[in-house]
């Protein structure tokens, strides 16, 4: 059916139910209908073996009702011809982010709480002070911005050297490196030097992140690790054993050991056990209480866990102030080794006078004169007194030679002298 008024022409469709008062109008303001443009219907997702059939003469099903707001509509008709399951268009839409986005893909384990930096600010604000909510926000993204191992690097800190281990046949070249002379490896465990002041949390704190609703979740952290789960059963100081920073998720807390219980995160960033369901409230069982652990699953110390609510600078701080204080008290014991292995002849003894005055003031003591073999152990004690006499001797010898020959001495490091101040009062 057509119609035609100054050379326009106004088209009806059979399938579209006759509109009297519509073309009334219509020929009032001589105005025609939109001219229908052919459209196509695609997908995002691309599946395999889809059958989409004869495209021309099938298509979504359209609501003809609704071809006058086609212009300013601004949603597509639903392709109702392409058919596929839930599941296989879950499975290609994770192979298919491409580049940064904001839609959430795949399911997490951590809570959102759990990347929250620690942030000492009033929740309500005046007017020209810093949000809270801004001030977290900057923190979270500047925390997720900075890398530890390369802070490390710029601390000093070789993460190779880190873990000590075991070394049956060392052997070690002295001078060959200017910047170091003495190559010992690390031989003391980093923990005796962490220093707990850098921590701004307690672990019931940093546990208290992952509390939810039904179930305590795995705090999100980096981890210092074996690169293989097969080495968490042998020593730690195995040599064979090479350990990285890997992300990981804290699920526990020994208070009587002071180790945190983590596990390494899959190949999907997520907290797992081997059935596919989520670990939570310490990889406990909730029928038993019986802790359940996994080969990827290791217990380790404070130093070796950073969190990512905390700020890597101030971890990697800590990380290389354990690290250096250790290798200067590994200094200072071969000092005292070298100390110890010099010879004692020909550096002179103390004689009788020396020990006169010490032997009076000595026996002197009430009661002292009773004892049966005071005799015996005043030689003990003298032998003592000369010994360490002969021991300073050897450390003014050594210290001289070190001042004097720098460079020959490289692989000595001397003890730094504190001097005592002068008392205000006394003799």
């Amino acid at each position: 059916m057509a119609w035609f008024e100054g050379g326009k022409r106004a088209r009806f469709f059979a399938a579209e139910r006759k509109r009297d008062k519509l073309v009334d109008k219509l020929r009032r303001q001589n105005l025609n209908y939109p001219t229908i443009q052919p459209r196509g219907y695609y997908s995002d997702i691309i599946t395999k073996d889809a059958q989409l059939g004869n495209v021309q003469e099938g298509g979504a099903d359209t609501h003809y009702n609704t071809l006058w707001q086609a212009q300013t509509e601004k949603k597509i008709p639903a392709a109702l011809d392409f058919k596929a399951s839930t599941s296989e268009v879950e499975d290609h839409l994770k192979t298919q982010v491409f580049g940064p986005h904001t839609g959430i893909f795949i399911a997490k384990d951590f809570a959102t709480q759990a990347f929250e930096p620690k942030v000492q600010l009033p929740n309500f604000h005046n007017p020209g002070e810093k949000p809270r909510k801004i001030e977290l926000e900057r923190l979270r993204r500047l925390y997720a911005r900075l890398d530890l191992p390369t802070l490390l690097v710029e601390r000093g800190v070789r993460t190779d050297l880190i873990m000590p281990k075991q070394h049956l046949n060392l052997n070690i070249i002295l001078m060959m490196n200017p910047a170091d002379p003495a190559p010992f490896p690390p031989y003391l465990p980093l923990s005796i030097f962490d220093n707990t002041e850098f921590d701004c949390r307690t672990p019931r704190e940093w546990l208290k992140l992952g509390d939810m609703t039904k179930a305590r979740h795995p705090i999100p952290s980096l981890c210092l690790l074996p690169t293989k789960d097969e080495d968490g059963d042998k020593d730690p100081t195995d040599p064979s054993i090479e350990y990285d920073w890997y992300d990981a998720g804290v699920l526990d807390y020994d208070v009587a050991t002071s180790l945190y219980f983590v596990q390494r995160v899959d190949e999907n960033c997520r907290i797992v056990n081997p059935k596919g369901e989520m670990v939570v409230n310490g990889s406990k069982d909730p029928v038993t209480g019986k802790r359940i652990i996994y080969k990827n699953q290791f217990w380790i110390d404070r130093w070796r866990v950073m969190f990512r609510a905390e700020d890597p600078r101030i971890f990697a701080d800590r990380v290389a102030f354990a690290y250096h204080g250790r290798r200067m008290c590994e200094a200072q014991l071969r000092y005292t080794l070298y100390v110890d292995c010099m010879p004692t002849d020909g550096l002179g003894n103390l004689s009788d006078k020396n020990f006169e005055q010490i032997r009076l003031w000595a026996h002197s003591t009430p009661g002292l004169s009773k004892f049966k073999k005071l005799k015996e152990a005043t030689e003990k004690v003298e032998k003592e007194i000369t010994l360490d006499y002969c021991r300073v001797m050897n450390q003014f010898i050594l210290d001289k030679a070190v001042q004097d020959d720098p460079a020959t001495f490289a692989f000595v490091t001397l003890p730094i002298k504190q001097e005592k101040p002068a008392p205000k009062f006394g003799e």
